[in-house]
């Protein structure tokens, strides 16, 4: 039986015995989460990507409507894969020549159901190595469970990118993420991130 589901279906109460393996687990589904597993899946790791939520995206994907770009020319990485994202969903469903093209502001302002389908395309087009979860809870006991915790308050998606790259760094290295030396993942973000220098 393969780790990881297929479909990013969810796996139900019947399949409880089921054991998934990861090299790295993700718990919440808000744009950071979603950065971060999908990033990590990318550099090569098996990625279990949880969140007790039905629907990825976090805010983006419940209200929000725009994203906080002030200085666009500052963002590059999955932020942009983002945007292109809603711009190619809103040039599919109503075309460039539509009176509501010029709505979306090149991609940065959205509909929130918009934002759900390219979250959720962005998660699909990484299934062979990120299981999605959805709907799910989870409680872990400390008699069966060892883990190390990064806590992450992110704003950005570009923060979840960074989470994946120093989870990458960390498990290259042996070395815990908080004892990190920051230059070499600074390096891999101005690469991943800044597509401009």
């Amino acid at each position: 039986m393969p780790c990881f589901p297929t479909d990013h279906t969810d796996i139900t109460e019947e399949k409880t015995d089921q054991v998934l393996d990861c090299d790295v687990f993700v718990y919440g589904s808000t744009p950071g989460g979603c950065a971060a597993a999908i990033e990590a899946a990318r550099r090569g790791c098996k990625v279990i990507l949880a969140c007790p939520q039905q629907h990825p995206g976090g805010m983006m994907a419940s209200g929000l409507s725009t994203t906080d770009a002030v200085r666009r020319e500052m963002f590059g990485g999955l932020v942009i894969e983002f945007i292109n994202g809603v711009r190619k969903e809103y040039r599919r469903t109503i075309g460039e020549n539509s009176d509501d093209w010029k709505r979306i502001q090149d991609g940065w302002f959205y509909e929130p159901s918009v934002a759900e389908r390219v979250f959720e395309q962005l998660l699909a087009a990484e299934s062979d190595a990120l299981a999605f979860l959805q709907g799910h809870h989870f409680a872990m006991s400390s008699t069966h469970v060892a883990m190390s915790v990064l806590r992450m308050e992110p704003l950005w998606m570009t923060t979840g990118q960074i989470a994946g790259l120093a989870a990458m760094q960390a498990m290259d290295s042996g070395i815990d993420v908080a004892n990190l030396d920051p230059e070499p993942l600074q390096r891999m973000l101005n690469i991943q991130v800044n597509p401009y220098e």
